[in-house]
């Protein structure tokens, strides 16, 4: 059996990130008779829940779901911090977001 592991890391613009997106939905294609896990710093987060200073939805946050629905990607279990980056402030300035993971098909 092959297990096909893919390291990524998503531009901080939007527009960028599109290409990422595409080429996970391409190589989804391409993987999808074998077992695939995508990891890496995806600049975006997927749901409210994973921003410590706004819960709203963005456009970013539909494209990266629509990318991951289309590629049949989901959340693997982790463990550990659930943010995975800050902005290093205090008080009402700190934002922490989760914008690493690992996902698996």
């Amino acid at each position: 059996m092959c297990v096909r592991i893919s390291f990524v890391y998503g531009m901080c613009d939007r527009s960028t990130r599109q290409y990422l997106w595409n080429d996970l939905i391409h190589c989804a294609d391409q993987f999808r008779p074998d077992p695939w896990v995508v990891m890496g710093d995806f600049n975006v987060t997927r749901y409210g829940s994973e921003h410590t200073s706004s819960r709203t939805i963005t456009k970013a946050m539909q494209d990266f779901n629509k990318a991951l629905t289309s590629a049949e990607l989901e959340d693997l279990t982790s463990s550990g911090l659930h943010y995975t980056w800050s902005n290093t402030r205090t008080g009402t300035e700190a934002i922490a977001k989760k914008l690493d993971k690992a996902l698996g098909n």
